[in-house]
């Protein structure tokens, strides 16, 4: 008919259904290589990031900011239990440095508007390796957290190897600076801080004590070394719970102490010696079923200002001091002048201990 148009209709052959199925097969497995390389190229980036440093904190901003970049969230928090290091960073996008909320009572951010029990359903936890700690992921929507499982399992391999090379590297610097027997910095690091502080004004008036302690080879004749061992303990950990927080208590060799007083006056740190050396008179040693006392004889030495003198130099007064404590009795602080050096000079010359008549002891 006239105006009629006629349509053939030609069923597809099974070999035209067959390539069409191949060529969706192989789009689809394109998208799925291409899927994999975009998500290897930034594991590897990844890697690269986190892992090119030894620092707790800042891997875990990298690690925050690499995750952001890839899939953005609303916040990221890290919390590490006490048998690694104990603390709980979280990182926020509006923020420009992670906020460290260890001191906190909760580990998972709710101090600062982190409620895990409201977001449970959407969060992401990612477990680190041999319990080093969890990872908790607060996505923006209410939707899942936008990386696939294998990226997340490879994220928490590559934060967990971080942490553990940032927690051994903490463990061998810590072993380099400290004393074994008694956990006190050793001479190393008292030298190295001391030369800084007294040379920043910010830490002066500046006084370093010098402890040696009494008779300490009587107690390893009688009573042997192991009871000697366990005295230096003890005294290090008095010397160390009457300092603040800022201050520095150093083994500098033998039974001697050292400790570096910051902001502290000759005058303030004189009320310092004299209240350790009580203390320390008073303080039990526990040895085969009873105990023994020991005491501490102590050199002053202050700079009130930057001193243009070297480290050794404010050392030598301190040691002056306590030569003259030694001298003139033991058990008691010896404070340096220019006074006491001329007598303590005097009396290593002629080996009479002349008494410490100008100094403050």
């Amino acid at each position: 008919m006239s105006g009629t148009s006629v349509v053939n209709v030609r069923e597809r052959t099974a070999p035209e259904m067959c390539n069409e199925q191949d060529t969706s097969l192989a789009v689809a497995g394109c998208q799925h290589i291409h899927v994999q390389l975009d998500e290897a190229r930034f594991i590897g980036a990844f890697m690269t990031s986190v892992c090119r440093t030894l620092e707790v904190e800042e891997i875990c901003s990298y690690a925050a900011r690499a995750l952001y970049r890839r899939a953005p969230y609303r916040r990221i928090v890290f919390a590490f239990p006490a048998e690694s290091i104990d603390r709980t960073i979280c990182y926020s996008p509006t923020e420009q440095n992670p906020t460290d909320i260890s001191e906190q009572s909760s580990h998972d951010g709710e101090a600062d508007g982190f409620d895990p029990a409201q977001s449970a359903s959407k969060t992401t936890t990612i477990e680190l390796c041999d319990g080093l700690g969890v990872v908790t992921i607060d996505p923006v929507t209410e939707q899942s957290y936008g990386l696939s499982e294998t990226v997340l399992q490879q994220v928490a391999l590559i934060v967990s190897q971080a942490i553990r090379n940032a927690v051994e590297h903490c463990r061998v610097k810590n072993l380099a600076m400290r004393d074994g027997l008694t956990g006190l910095y050793n001479r190393r690091i008292f030298d190295e801080v001391l030369t800084q502080k007294i040379q920043n004004p910010d830490t002066c008036p500046l006084s370093l004590l010098l402890v040696d302690l009494d008779n300490f080879k009587w107690v390893n004749d009688r009573f042997g070394h192991q009871a000697g061992d366990l005295a230096l303990q003890t005294v290090a950990r008095v010397l160390k719970d009457s300092c603040r927080g800022h201050d520095l208590v150093a083994r500098f060799g033998g039974e001697e102490f050292a400790i570096i007083l910051t902001q502290t006056s000759g005058y303030n740190a004189f009320a310092i010696a004299q209240r350790i050396r009580k203390r320390l008179a008073k303080t039990g040693i526990p040895c085969d079923g009873g105990e023994f006392n020991l005491t501490a004889s102590f050199g002053l030495a202050s700079s009130r200002s930057v001193s243009p003198m070297p480290a050794s130099g404010i050392v030598k007064q301190a040691d002056y001091a306590l030569y003259q404590a030694k001298m003139t009795g033991k058990n008691k602080v010896c404070v340096y002048t220019s006074e006491l050096l001329k007598s303590a000079l005097a009396s290593r010359a002629v080996g009479n201990g002349a008494p410490c008549a100008h100094a403050a002891c």
